[in-house]
């Protein structure tokens, strides 16, 4: 059983909403409980922050290549990704894929990703 279930089930009970001090209090720790579950959605944990970096480092590297890259060419290439494994640096690619920011193709059974450039005439 949770807080926030808890203090439901007590506000139930006629006895304890019927006394206005214990209503006060137990919607009080309601509203504590609510603040905390905003103040957690709006937080960025270090490690996001740290993946974020290296997607921009991802996509400026996929801005400027002429071609579809491997993963092997972004761990030769990049150097913030020169440390990360071949499985990190494809979850780092997910977001990016879903988002549409990033095509995949096979090339020779080999995965390549290429930065997905919007056209501005095709907008029209």
């Amino acid at each position: 059983m949770t807080k926030r279930e808890l203090f439901n089930a007590l506000l139930a009970i006629d006895e304890i909403s019927a006394n206005p001090d214990f209503k006060a209090g137990l919607e009080h720790e309601i509203a504590l409980l609510d603040a905390k579950n905003v103040k957690a959605k709006n937080r960025v944990s270090k490690n996001q922050k740290a993946n974020d970096e290296l997607r921009g480092a991802i996509m400026a590297y996929l801005l400027v290549a002429d071609a579809p890259k491997s993963i092997a060419d972004f761990t030769a290439d990049v150097p913030e990704l020169a440390e990360l494994s071949a499985s990190k640096i494809a979850h780092l690619m997910k977001p990016l894929i879903d988002s549409g920011r990033v095509a995949k193709v096979k090339v020779k059974n080999i995965v390549h990703y290429s930065a997905v450039v919007e056209d501005s005439d095709s907008a029209e």
